[in-house]
Parts: C-alpha cells; sequence; structure tokens
C-alpha cells in the first residue's frame, strides 16, 4: 500500500500535479495574444520548445544593449535572465502580452523563441 502511495505520488509530481517542493517545473508556452498593437511590428521567429522555454530579443545594432534591457524590462515588468551585449540580444521568460509590446519597439530588430541546438544539426548544416 504503502509503495503504491509512493509510485501515484512520484507519477504526480512528474505530470505536474502537484508542486513537489518545486523539483519539476511543467512548462508551457506563453498564453494570450502575442499579436501587437503597431502596423509594422518586428518578427517573431521560431516555435515553442519546453527543453528551451523563453525568447531571445535581438535589438538595433549601435545601441546601449544594457541600459536598453534595463528600461525595457521596467517598462514592461520582466526579468532579463541572460544579456548579450556584443550580440545585442537578450534571453527572458516572457509572457504573451509582453512579447506583443516588444514587438512594437522601434529598437528591437526581431523576436525569436528560444530552442535547443545539437551539435549533430550544426554539422548537417555545414555541409
Amino acid at each position: 500500500m504503502f509503495t503504491l502511495f509512493r509510485v501515484v505520488l512520484v507519477v504526480a509530481c512528474l505530470l505536474g500535479m502537484t508542486s513537489c517542493n518545486g523539483a519539476v517545473k511543467r512548462l508551457v508556452p506563453p498564453s494570450g495574444s502575442f499579436f501587437p498593437p503597431c502596423k509594422s511590428p518586428a518578427p517573431l521567429t521560431g516555435k515553442f520548445d519546453p527543453n528551451a522555454p523563453g525568447f531571445i530579443v535581438v535589438l538595433a545594432d549601435s545601441v546601449d544593449v544594457a541600459a536598453r534591457v534595463q528600461d525595457l524590462s521596467a517598462r514592461y515588468q520582466f526579468i532579463p535572465l541572460n544579456i548579450f551585449e556584443r550580440l545585442g540580444m537578450f534571453y527572458a521568460e516572457l509572457t504573451a502580452p509582453v512579447v506583443a509590446q516588444l514587438r512594437c519597439e522601434s529598437l528591437v530588430r526581431y523576436i525569436e523563441y528560444n530552442g535547443v541546438v545539437h551539435a549533430s544539426s550544426l554539422a548537417a548544416a555545414e555541409n
């Protein structure tokens, strides 16, 4: 009986039905509309991957990346998880409304879903 209970608890944790002290986080795509409230939004590319949640936001050339990311994160209430100043981009887990608003910012070139890249796919691309 006790073993059956443990098995059910483990399965429930893996399915995300209980928090299990945050040990397993169920990843779902952001819900809501990505439809931006402007006439010429920055492109949104890629697709949701539960193995790599979040978005990569690429900014326009020759902007102060750190300062602009700080401004954007304060305005739209998100936390940048990584800032790649030399590459002119940052990574963050964003809600759909925030993605829509960022697409209307003139300093955003494009937004891409985060993704997983495997060495085998890089080798295939080179050939």
